[in-house]
């Protein structure tokens, strides 16, 4: 590594304006957690040759690492913006892609995430890294099935009352339990007494006695 180090250091003196040996000091400075380094090179190196992909996705990898290693949030939408201007000049990059869904997740944004997966495996379906992919991919599509089952209007009481006997109610009411509790306290047992019309009454009464039982 140090001779590596001493043939980047004296390539750069004399050819201090070239891009190749510019992201070859970035590649050994983020091996040794030097991540401001490994940035400043690569945006030196961009400056010489803008729109390279390449660059661009190592510049990214380093904002990604410093983002975790310095718990640096910023760096991760300047990640996720550097890749996509990466996949702006080569759409069906897979590194690029691979890399933008892993930012995506720590970023919580799953539909993209979701979206960035799907299309790498397409581009690069058998190689070594596509089980992560798969993997990744289905962690994900089952985040956005519970995010979506959450965000899913309440069930009436009239629908609770009707379903009482199934298993999958009882299940969706307890995996939003605390909704369904501040629902309960508003409105079903203002409902439950007597002022309520007949059918509004008989509902609500039957949706609290469910409710409470499970």
């Amino acid at each position: 590594m140090l001779k590596a180090e001493a043939l980047i250091g004296s390539q750069l003196q004399s050819h201090p304006a070239d891009p190749a040996w510019l992201e070859a000091k970035a590649q050994a400075d983020l091996l040794e957690g030097k991540y401001d380094a490994a940035v400043e090179s690569l945006r030196r190196g961009l400056e010489i040759e803008p729109n390279t992909p390449i660059l661009l996705i190592d510049l990214a990898t380093a904002y990604f690492q410093r983002a975790l290693q310095e718990d640096r949030k910023e760096d991760l939408g300047s990640a996720y913006e550097t890749l996509s201007q990466a996949l702006k000049l080569r759409p069906d990059d897979p590194v690029a892609l691979f890399n933008r869904a892993i930012v995506a997740e720590h970023q919580f944004l799953y539909q993209q995430a979701r979206d960035d997966w799907e299309h790498y495996l397409r581009v690069d379906p058998g190689s070594a890294w596509s089980e992560e992919a798969r993997t990744r991919a289905d962690a994900v599509r089952e985040k956005l099935k519970q995010h979506e089952s959450k965000s899913a209007p309440l069930l009436s009481p009239e629908q609770i009352a009707s379903s009482a006997g199934h298993a999958s109610v009882a299940s969706g009411i307890d995996d939003r339990i605390d909704e369904y509790l501040n629902q309960a306290i508003r409105s079903w047992l203002p409902a439950a007494f007597p002022g309520a019309s007949a059918t509004e009454n008989a509902s609500a009464s039957q949706a609290l006695f469910f409710f409470w039982r499970n």
